[in-house]
């Protein structure tokens, strides 16, 4: 195993393959500037798109090469830290690999520096709030003890910088993507405690297949042993199979008589399932967030907490006081009667599908983005059957709109072309009592950097609007 110190990476020239703005890449350069590593930072955007993640790292001894790759950078490097949204079969890439350059990524190093158990969660919908959960519940169910919950991966910070000194007795949740569990099964690494909180199509603009994206999110479990732990969604037909693994193996989902180990919901109650017995506890009162497929997220974090010591009783106590994530179905402001709801985070047909099915009020639908890849024709007749009115956006709004026409000839489907103006139109739509959901079933990368612009501008101009 490759040795992350200053006496290995002083001098050496270390290549950051694809800076971004999500944090992780900005990390690694400090990482190994830091280490007195020679940095070179590049990526295809130009400097201005990366504004913010450069001012991260000024006053560091880094070369940069923004606005395209050179490929001497990626040949004549001794290694290259590339970001998980850089396809293994990418041409600088593969020019590294034939020239002998090792090719590794922040989260795998941060894993090889970690000595803390780490507990991940993975799957197509609910990993964000999940994750966010579940470290929620342990930071406050532990502290007592003195043990400290870092929270890492796809939400939250990096870790690197502090992986190393994490004492063995801290937990660390990271969330963990496809694109990070495919990079991670090269060094046959698994967590110690996995969640998997359900599997459909995604990313196949990347993975291609359907198979191969499982084959990668399996990657979370494939490496575990007998003294590390799983927890599966008993009511997704996809995670069939997945129970056979050393690991120890608990369920969550609904409730019914022939529930095997694990945390259900039913009702307004979960139900720790063990030895053939079932303890119900009721849901708490200041729990806020919207939807049944909270519940399912909920009764996962509890699932998981199981094994780390924290009681059921415990964990809903713990989770009364927990808030929804930033866009997920992130309420952001009431005007003149109407509510705005900013579900950006809902990049595909199902997370969609979800939005759609928490509310039981009349719904505008603001939907559409950039293609993965996926089909969006179901999800698309349904918010015909389900909402008052459609905005498609982006590159896949045609196609939602003819699915839609399809299904409801008389639905009222608007095909703005600027994302304010989309907002706009979605409000002088709705009446008092009605949602403006935005929940768009797509990326953002059509129009955006990520979803988190995306949602931003959609909670800022809601915000204008209830000011007027």
């Amino acid at each position: 195993m490759t040795a992350w110190d200053r006496s290995t990476w002083s001098g050496k020239s270390v290549t950051v393959a694809g800076l971004g703005t999500f944090g992780g890449q900005v990390t690694a350069a400090k990482f190994f500037a830091r280490l007195g590593a020679k940095v070179t930072v590049t990526d295809k955007k130009p400097r201005e798109a990366l504004e913010v993640s450069l001012n991260e790292l000024d006053g560091l001894d880094i070369r940069y090469v923004l606005g395209s790759h050179d490929e001497a950078d990626f040949t004549a490097a001794d290694l290259i830290v590339a970001s998980p949204a850089i396809p293994e079969n990418s041409k600088y890439l593969q020019l590294a690999s034939s020239a002998g350059v090792p090719v590794t990524h922040e989260m795998d190093i941060v894993f090889q520096l970690l000595r803390a158990g780490v507990v991940a969660v993975t799957g197509s919908n609910g990993k964000s709030t999940t994750t966010a959960l579940l470290a929620h519940i342990l930071g406050k169910c532990l502290a007592a003890s003195g043990r400290k919950v870092w929270l890492g991966g796809n939400i939250g910070k990096s870790l690197l910088l502090d992986a190393a000194s994490i004492p063995p007795t801290d937990v660390v949740v990271l969330e963990l993507s496809s694109f990070q569990l495919e990079d991670l099964g090269t060094l046959r690494l698994s967590p110690h405690g996995a969640v998997v909180t359900n599997l459909t199509p995604n990313h196949l603009d990347r993975h291609v297949t359907f198979e191969a994206y499982t084959q990668a999110k399996r990657n979370i479990t494939r490496f575990q042993s007998s003294s590390d732990f799983l927890v599966l969604n008993a009511d997704d037909p996809a995670l069939k199979g997945w129970e056979k693994t050393e690991a120890k193996v608990l369920y969550f989902g609904k409730f019914s008589p022939q529930s095997r180990e694990g945390v259900y919901f039913s009702g307004r109650s979960l139900v720790f399932v063990s030895n053939g017995s079932s303890a119900p506890v009721d849901v708490p009162k200041g729990w806020r967030l919207r939807g049944e497929h909270n519940l399912a997220n909920l009764a996962a974090a509890c699932a998981a907490a199981a094994p780390v010591g924290v009681s059921l009783a415990d964990a809903l106590s713990a989770a009364e006081d927990f808030r929804s994530l930033p866009h997920r179905l992130e309420y952001c402001a009431t005007a003149r009667g109407v509510e705005f709801y900013n579900d950006s985070i809902a990049t595909t047909p199902e997370s969609a599908e979800v939005g759609l099915d928490s509310f039981t009020q009349p719904i505008v639908l603001i939907a559409g983005g950039y293609d993965k890849g996926v089909d969006l024709s179901q999800f698309a007749r349904k918010a015909a059957r389900r909402v008052k009115a459609l905005v498609a956006i982006g590159k896949t709004g045609d196609a939602i709109a003819a699915a839609a026409r399809s299904e409801n000839a008389d639905l009222k489907i608007l095909r703005p072309t600027a994302f304010h103006e989309a907002i706009l139109a979605a409000y002088a739509e709705a009446a008092p009592g009605d949602v403006v959901l935005m929940s768009p079933a797509c990326a953002s990368y059509d129009m955006f950097n990520n979803f988190q612009e995306r949602g931003d501008i959609f909670r800022k101009t809601a915000g204008d609007l209830a000011c007027q």
